[in-house]
């Protein structure tokens, strides 16, 4: 839920006042935010003050329509609203954390409150923007590195292994691609060799007859 809607309603003796008070509960620090106050019961015109302290400080900051400017919200805003009116408080927190937040009217000497919770989150949108780009950031190096694996599967698909003995389908047979001389002479050295001997063998017998 956004807005946390208050309405509240307090009864005394002499006199009453009933409101509706409409704030955010969470806001950024120091970023302004609006609340909406009517005075749905009660008479005449009311001071208003919208007090939030910490350690004994006030940490807020009220806008004012008359100077144009902010001030503290320590003080009250005379003659701010009167009965039946609907008016907006434009506001400032300057300190994050869980705060009380007390709702003051004042009518002569009377002075009626109201208590609520409201918390401060400290640069929360800029916190996200950067974790936002920092996982941005590391799903573009998880593609890149996808598509460099991709790449490389490719390539070892698309490469063929040539040999230079490779064999021959069926045949089993190994294609001779490069014979050199010395290969040559050394597959004729043995019918070189059994010349040779036939040739001694000859020449043997010859003498011998």
């Amino acid at each position: 839920m956004k807005y946390l809607v208050l309405f509240l309603l307090m009864i005394s003796f002499v006199s009453a006042s009933q409101v509706d008070f409409n704030c955010p509960n969470s806001v950024f620090v120091n970023e302004e935010f609006s609340c909406s106050l009517e005075i749905t019961e009660g008479k005449g015109i009311y001071d208003v003050k919208i007090e939030i302290q910490s350690d004994g400080k006030t940490i807020a900051k009220i806008w004012d329509d008359n100077k144009e400017s902010w001030g503290s919200a320590y003080y009250y805003s005379k003659e701010f609203i009167e009965f039946g009116e609907n008016k907006n408080i434009e506001l400032k927190i300057e300190k994050n954390g869980d705060f009380e937040v007390v709702l003051k009217i004042r009518q002569a000497n009377k002075v009626e409150s109201w208590n609520f919770e409201i918390e401060v989150i400290e640069n929360g949108v800029i916190e996200e923007d950067a974790e936002e780009d920092e996982k941005k950031v590391i799903r573009e190096e998880n593609n890149v590195k996808k598509n460099i694996s991709s790449e490389v599967v490719s390539l070892n698909k698309e490469m063929e292994i040539i040999s230079l003995n490779s064999f021959d389908g069926d045949n089993k047979e190994p294609n001779l691609i490069y014979e050199s001389k010395n290969k040559r002479n050394l597959d004729y050295l043995p019918y070189a060799f059994s010349l040779l001997l036939l040739f001694i063998l000859i020449l043997l017998l010859w003498e011998k007859f």
